[in-house]
């Protein structure tokens, strides 16, 4: 489900923020296709066809994000700080969903040494 080679042309993009103060100075501005980062297809569906947002939407949740409405954007940029990526981490650990392994160990990343994450919508 998750990719670290890219095919085609519409992604959710988890992106490492190497910022120290995302939320004053980069929120808006911001660079896509990192080669650290992970890809999910946006029509990327599980063994079972469920896509990926209806596993993992719950978690992405509360992001903060530019407009200030600290809702999810699967069309913009969201940012989780670190504080919030370690929840994320628990939360994953504890429900298991379906490939949350990759991403599991992407995440221990986003915690330290970097300043959190972007969920990047498409």
């Amino acid at each position: 489900m998750f990719h670290t080679d890219i095919y085609g042309g519409c992604y959710y993009e988890f992106q490492y923020c190497r910022w120290a103060d995302p939320l004053t100075e980069h929120l808006d501005v911001h660079e896509f296709w990192c080669p650290d980062s992970l890809f999910i297809h946006d029509d990327e569906v599980d063994a079972h066809g469920v896509p990926f947002l209806a596993h993992y939407l719950k978690y992405l949740e509360t992001p903060h994000s530019p407009d200030g409405s600290n809702e999810l954007c699967c069309f913009g940029i969201n940012y989780y700080d670190r504080t919030q990526t370690a929840a994320i981490i628990r939360r994953l650990e504890a429900d298991r969903p379906p490939d949350c392994d990759v991403l599991l160990a992407w995440l221990q990343k986003a915690v330290f040494p970097c300043h959190g994450f972007y969920f990047l919508g498409i």
